[in-house]
């Protein structure tokens, strides 16, 4: 079985997702492509060797395409809403761009209609689909640190004043949309999405005409005496670093924890005057793909998530077991609440 897609929004990250669709040459092709304007649709197409799609000028248009399997919404943060519901009323299976909504009435709106319909509805959180998220759960799953105690994450790029989609209210702008999402879908894989939240302290500053969240320091407390700090930022370079700190261990992710392909495992010794046990764990990417291809460079890791949405279709669910509907639900919540102490 194919799965065929088609790509709504001709933008960095649709070009990189469909890098790494052709990586994935078996069960997956792109059928057609949608843009809002006929030069960037065109000049998409030529850039990523499209010559056998189809090519619409519109959305609804692509939307309404038949041999269109699933539809990647790729678009700005704004449209994700009214084109995510568009498709489910097509029939169509949707894998969206994270965040998939900006309040929590539009994600319940979109994963009610999903439900209905009885379609998959995947919000593109690609992380969740890295091999090291899925150590990391059956780490957890098997108490291998012992009870999480502390989780550290952080995530920041110096680009949202020079970042039209970022800076601007009416695209959905503000970093906690664009980088903060990572870290609190982080705290969800980690403490889970009926996590027992005690209190959110937030400090921060928004910048720009619009005065959008910038950065911010966000600390969750929770039952247990268990709490995440998290830090964010659009105007400096944070080291996007994690750290699940347990009663028997921690791990350890040294870099780009949202889409990593290694982590350090590190396991007290039961009797006190032994040494811990440390090793590094290394996930190579699956693929012999060329950086220079994707916009982001590291984006290639797109793949694991455009095998886990075809999964999700062959075995007939609405949603992958490494992003349920359930935690997207949660994510934003909490970036409600994040935002909203913010904003005031």
């Amino acid at each position: 079985m194919i799965t065929r897609w088609g790509i709504l929004g001709c933008g960095h990250i649709s070009g990189d997702f469909v890098e790494s669709l052709k990586l994935l040459s078996d069960g997956h092709k792109v059928v057609a492509i949608a843009g809002r304007c006929r030069e960037r649709v065109n000049e998409f197409a030529q850039k990523h060797n499209l010559c056998d799609v189809n090519l619409y000028y519109d959305y609804d248009s692509l939307i309404d395409e038949e041999k269109a399997d699933v539809l990647y919404v790729g678009t700005r943060n704004h449209t994700h809403f009214e084109l995510v519901m568009r498709a489910l009323d097509a029939g169509k299976a949707v894998l969206c761009e994270k965040p998939m909504g900006l309040s929590q009435d539009q994600v319940k709106a979109m994963i009610e209609k999903a439900k209905a319909k009885s379609l998959l509805l995947q919000e593109g959180f690609w992380s969740r689909f890295f091999p090291v998220y899925k150590d990391i759960r059956r780490l957890l799953d098997s108490n291998a640190i012992g009870e999480v105690k502390i989780i550290q994450a952080d995530m920041g790029f110096p680009i949202m004043a020079s970042t039209e989609r970022l800076s601007k209210k009416e695209y959905g702008g503000g970093m906690a949309f664009d980088v903060g999402c990572y870290l609190v879908q982080f705290f969800v894989l980690v403490f889970g999405a009926d996590a027992p939240i005690e209190d959110i302290v937030v400090n921060g500053w928004t910048s720009g005409p619009d005065n959008l969240d910038d950065s911010a320091s966000i600390t969750i407390m929770l039952e247990g005496n268990r709490m995440a700090q998290l830090l964010y930022s659009g105007s400096a370079s944070l080291g996007a670093r994690a750290q699940i700190c347990g009663t028997k261990g921690r791990i350890d992710i040294p870099e780009l924890f949202f889409c990593p392909n290694e982590y350090n495992l590190t396991v007290l010794p039961t009797n006190t005057f032994m040494k811990s046990v440390s090793k590094k764990v290394t996930h190579p990417p699956t693929t012999n793909a060329d950086p220079k291809a994707f916009h982001f460079g590291f984006t290639h890791g797109l793949v694991y998530e455009a095998e886990g949405v075809r999964r999700a279709l062959v075995e007939g669910n609405i949603e992958c077991p490494e992003m349920t509907h359930n935690e997207s639900l949660k994510v934003i919540e909490l970036l409600d609440r994040i935002r909203q102490k913010i904003y005031g």
